[in-house]
């Protein structure tokens, strides 16, 4: 059955030769917690990596995923889990499609550093979709999904408090014990499946490798991007020439450094817009920008638009995206929960 409830999100362009490092979590709800889940679906998503475990489960319609250079074609009854580290991005997602997506916190995960988990219904060590392990590590996602996801109305009134800055609070989603007890029963239960299907990977030690390097130049650029950064700066943290960041750049995410930099730049100015009465002068230099002119011409660059004009135009909206925005860049396209024709009651797996 349909909802009433419909909150548009943006739609942009993309380029799927680009990629991030995925820091911060969200906080939204006010959950000190070590795995998230969320319901929605990601029709791209583009390059990227975090420390967090993924698995991802299509429940409606089609998804194609790249893992480490591998494409793996989803379909519903599907899941594949993403191990910490590796790149991945979702492509050629079906309109209207649903899925749930968990996040689980690598201090949960009891293994060794050359061990990888296989729990997935594609790929080389593929289970059967519908055999007893698989459904019942989806029922738990569902479970764990539909704990987290309010109902439409309650949404709507988050919405609405979130865009009148009625309340300073952080929604908490699971109000009592019950609930709280009940989403770590499903979470111990999907690690329980997850340890029965582990493998070793080849031991190399005391080498880093080039995507390790490549990992902490990103990271650095995320955390620090309001620092005077350069190509110079950041070859001498990690100990590599000036030149070998440059390549680095262009060949891991097909851009130039200094505009995966400028995008992480413009990324934070957008939040500080959205989120904050900051000034733009203030915004412009917390986000490493030299001058005010500087960041102006740069933001025309990416945005098409001034930088009052955009404030201006996300000052109205109101958006499920935006609340639960992360650090990430805005070529990604997806609709929230709230934008598809779905119950609540349908995340509950049977």
């Amino acid at each position: 059955m349909k909802r009433e409830l419909i909150i548009k999100g943006e739609r942009v362009n993309y380029m799927k030769n680009t990629g991030y490092y995925e820091i911060k979590t969200n906080r939204t709800f006010g959950m000190e917690l070590s795995a998230a889940a969320f319901a929605g679906n990601v029709q791209f998503n583009r390059l990227h990596w975090h420390e967090q475990l993924e698995i991802l489960c299509c429940i409606y319609g089609t998804f194609n995923v790249r893992v480490d250079g591998i494409v793996y074609h989803l379909k519903e009854g599907d899941l594949i889990t993403i191990n910490s580290g590796a790149s991945h991005e979702i492509f050629d997602g079906s309109a209207n499609g649903l899925q749930i997506i968990v996040s689980i916190d690598p201090s949960l995960l009891h293994k060794e550093e050359t061990e990888i988990y296989d729990f997935s219904t594609v790929g080389d060590f593929a289970l059967a979709a519908g055999s007893e392990e698989v459904e019942a590590v989806r029922r738990s996602l569902g479970k764990m999904v539909w704990l987290l996801t309010p109902e439409a109305e309650e949404m709507l009134q988050i919405l609405e408090a979130f865009k009148e800055k009625k309340t300073q609070k952080r929604h908490v989603v699971l109000k009592t014990e019950e609930e709280w007890n009940c989403f770590h029963m499903e979470l111990y239960r999907v690690l329980m499946y997850l340890a029965h299907h582990k493998r070793k990977t080849e031991d190399v030690k005391n080498v880093p490798s080039p995507k390790a390097v490549f990992t902490k130049c990103v990271e650095i650029l995320h955390r620090e991007y309001g620092q005077p950064l350069n190509a110079k700066v950041l070859a001498e943290r990690v100990g590599v020439s000036e030149p070998t960041i440059y390549r680095m750049f262009q060949k891991q995410v097909g851009v130039s450094f200094i505009n995966y930099l400028n995008s992480i730049r413009i990324n934070a100015a957008c939040g500080y817009m959205e989120n904050t009465e900051l000034s733009i002068t203030e915004i412009a230099d917390r986000c490493g920008f030299s001058s005010l002119s500087n960041f102006y011409r740069v933001f025309q660059a990416y945005k098409g638009q001034a930088p009052r004009e955009y404030r201006k135009k996300e000052g109205t909206m109101l958006s499920w995206n935006k609340i639960m925005r992360q650090d990430i860049m805005e070529l990604n396209r997806f609709q929230s929960f709230w934008e598809l024709p779905y119950d609540r009651a349908e995340l509950l797996i049977k």
